[in-house]
């Protein structure tokens, strides 16, 4: 991982994991919104965002750096970012907006902070694991997992 662009903080450090054969969009984004993280704020990036995400997420964004490194590889130029104050009602938004549209015209990478730490990142979202941070419970995190229909097990942090 180390300097690369797409280096993640949470696997580096010794997370939850957790991983489902297939995600329903509309159910993930619910089964988020149901967690109690204390999160602060709300990040997601895509490169096909459609108008109607794309104006929601700007209704809840908010000023300042975008603290995720960028996930996207090969975009056409159109890389959207956002920085949103974390609210569940932005999930259950984006989670109604699933039922008419499809996931990349929602965003790609999705990443939950507690002011400038990472408590959950999911850089493939709606595709790949999700990455949880070691200081939230297990309680929580198989919340999750049951609702998804996933798989979760600690990663330790990494060595070298």
């Amino acid at each position: 991982m180390g300097n690369s662009p797409l280096a993640l903080s949470l696997p580096a450090l010794g997370c939850w994991e957790v991983e489902a054969p297939q995600y329903d969009s509309q159910i993930a984004l619910r089964a988020l919104a149901s967690l109690t993280l204390d999160a602060t704020d709300i990040y997601f990036e895509g490169a096909s965002i459609s108008r109607e995400p794309k104006a929601l997420l700007q209704s809840y964004q908010t000023p300042g750096r975008y603290l995720p490194k960028t996930q996207t590889l090969w975009t056409t130029g159109n890389l959207n970012q956002y920085r949103c104050r974390y609210s569940v009602s932005l999930l259950e938004a984006l989670s109604e907006l699933a039922e008419r549209h499809a996931e990349p015209e929602l965003f790609d990478s999705l990443f939950l902070y507690r002011g400038p730490a990472a408590i959950l990142e999911w850089p493939e979202t709606f595709h790949g694991p999700i990455w949880i941070s070691k200081d939230v419970s297990e309680a929580n995190v198989l919340v999750l997992a049951n609702i998804l229909q996933a798989v979760h097990l600690f990663l330790p942090r990494e060595s070298g």
